[in-house]
């Protein structure tokens, strides 16, 4: 009886470690001072499902869970997510400094604050744009996707791009195609960064259907060029950490564009794969653990 007691004491506490375990990824955190830290990092509770303000931290080897809040950290990385530290206002109208997804990073960013309200899975993201050149976001040089006046107030924000502007009043880049209005903002400015002796990672690329185009090429930085056969095509191509990278797929006559940003080579980091559909070019960011399903579909497809 007394060792049936324990073994069920055993399992019990098993469990409840288990089941604390549970929502931690591989990423890092960077503090205030500039040093990085990798490990394991948690930033949401999935039973019940809950947003954390504060952000949960295991170091590498070392078994103590550690919790910064945004105060503590000017960011953090979990999987293939990047958060930066910033002051801004909660749903509430109340300014706090909080962690903030950089949705995308480039001369023009696009952060999102994320917070769960009360109720299962009730979770809200408030969206703000911010440009390269200025020094705060929230401020006067901010611009937040959901307040009135949207289209008013982004023709002044964006003012420095007429050709853009003139796209944005005739009805192109509501509030749902925001991601594809930072996109095209973005192209217009980009300027490929210098890389001298720069850390650099593997980025994966894929095109898993079979097709009679003969003249498919994909570019990078507008200078290194990648012929497209007809069949598979999958490369492994070394760029620069932490950088944005101008991508382009496509033909001689017709072609589409992206930025990506080039994360480290870590289980959770996304692969691209590159489609025709509809007789539109496409690059489109994929979870790695799916890159190797891909791969074994297409073989088998163009075999």
């Amino acid at each position: 009886m007394t060792r049936i007691f324990f073994l069920i004491a055993a399992l019990i506490i098993h469990f409840k470690t288990s089941a604390q375990e549970t929502g931690f990824l591989e990423g890092l955190i960077v503090k205030n001072n500039g040093d990085t830290i990798r490990g394991l990092v948690k930033n949401k509770n999935l039973a019940p499902y809950r947003i954390l303000k504060n952000v949960k931290f295991k170091p590498v080897n070392e078994g103590k869970t550690e919790v910064y809040s945004p105060n503590d950290l000017k960011g953090y990385e979990t999987g293939a997510n990047r958060y930066v530290s910033k002051l801004c206002r909660d749903y509430t109208g109340t300014w706090t400094k909080s962690f903030v997804e950089i949705l995308v990073d480039g001369y023009l960013s696009l952060f999102e604050l994320q917070e769960t309200l009360m109720g299962v899975g009730n979770e809200i993201g408030y969206r703000m744009l911010q440009r390269k050149n200025d020094t705060t976001l929230f401020s006067v040089n901010e611009f937040s996707v959901y307040e009135k006046k949207y289209k008013e107030r982004l023709l002044l924000y964006l003012k420095d791009e007429p050709a853009l502007c003139n796209e944005i009043a005739g009805g192109k880049y509501p509030k749902s195609d925001i991601h594809d209005l930072v996109r095209d903002y973005n192209l217009l400015k980009f300027k490929p960064e210098p890389c001298n002796n720069c850390k650099k990672a593997a980025v994966f690329f894929c095109k898993v259907f079979k097709t009679s185009l003969t003249d498919l090429y994909l570019t990078i930085n507008d200078s290194v060029q990648y012929h497209i056969p007809e069949k598979l095509f999958i490369e492994s191509i070394e760029l620069p950490l932490y950088s944005n990278i101008k991508v382009c797929y496509g033909s001689s006559t017709e072609k589409t564009c992206e930025l990506i940003f080039t994360l480290p080579s870590t289980s959770e980091r996304p692969y691209y794969q590159l489609t025709f559909q509809k007789k539109v070019f496409k690059i489109e960011k994929k979870d790695i653990r799916q890159y190797q399903k891909d791969i074994i579909q297409a073989r088998t497809a163009t075999n």
